[in-house]
């Protein structure tokens, strides 16, 4: 293989290290090259790449994955990654990003006093669910209910802060409903499933963060933005597995029931971690 000789410019030096520069950045220490008079927008984007380990690729990336969700993913699974963000470094860049901007946009809730006949039938109603031939569960799901129904803030508290966790688990779960649907007419690694799982969960957090965000505006019909998802899941599993039209939307009906049965099923162990951990006598 032939040597390809690089000039440097003696007259000009890093002024890290000192070193000749051979381009824009220096070959020893890897500094750009020149003096750069940054404004405030670069810190601020310093910072972000800080916090979250995301660098210039993951704008790129995101543009990809709104536009191309498909070529995206694809390429990836192909082994062209250099130019973009990996897809887990994406995925936790997004939960993160998804639960600040909910966090700073979330209604606040004021707590209503509850008058003693009111409180009283509520407690009826708590003493009157019967959990089938299970006592034991019966009575803790009375004393916790009870606690809860005196302390709403704390078990709101735990459920906030274990709704990152649960939502994390939805990525396990679309990646093993995603290979069982795609089992015939031929198999596909649960490794590739869950690239796919990845890229579309990062889409969904992008519409809901956009949602957030648009609560706090006067524009109308706002939730008609998530008529975009399943047009967007479409466009994503055609593409990358190649399926027909068809086949296509009857997998994304049944990812659909899966996802919502999946949904539903966190949620209880949601409220059943809120109700243990938050509801205090």
């Amino acid at each position: 293989m032939q040597d390809v000789e690089v000039h440097c410019d003696r007259s000009r030096a890093c002024l890290n290290c000192g070193a000749a520069l051979c381009g824009a950045w220096c070959h020893q220490c890897g500094q750009q090259a020149g003096l750069q008079h940054r404004s405030l927008m670069h810190l601020g984007a310093e910072l972000f790449e800080t916090l979250t380990h995301a660098d210039s690729r993951f704008w790129r990336t995101l543009t990809r994955l709104v536009w191309h969700p498909a070529l995206l993913t694809g390429d990836y699974l192909q082994g062209r990654r250099a130019r973009e963000i990996p897809p887990l470094r994406l995925f936790l860049v997004m939960l993160f990003l998804l639960f600040s901007i909910g966090s700073l946009t979330h209604t606040e809730f004021s707590i209503t006093t509850i008058h003693d006949k009111a409180g009283a039938q509520i407690n009826r109603t708590i003493d009157s669910i019967m959990i089938g031939d299970h006592p034991q569960v019966t009575q803790w799901l009375h004393l916790h209910l009870h606690q809860a129904f005196d302390h709403p803030d704390g078990v709101m508290t735990v459920i906030r802060e274990w709704s990152e966790r649960f939502t994390i688990l939805m990525l396990p779960i679309a990646s093993c409903i995603l290979w069982l649907l795609y089992l015939v007419p031929r198999r596909v690694s649960l490794y590739d499933h869950t690239i796919v799982s990845i890229h579309s969960l990062c889409f969904a957090s992008l519409v809901i963060m956009t949602l957030f965000l648009l609560r706090e505006t006067p524009i109308p019909f706002s939730s008609l933005l998530l008529l975009v998802l399943p047009v967007h899941l479409f466009l994503h599993m055609r593409g990358v597995y190649r399926s027909s039209v068809f086949g296509t939307l009857i997998r994304m009906a049944l990812l659909a029931v899966g996802s919502t049965v999946a949904v539903m099923v966190l949620l209880l162990g949601l409220a059943v971690v809120g109700l243990q951990l938050g509801a205090h006598a």
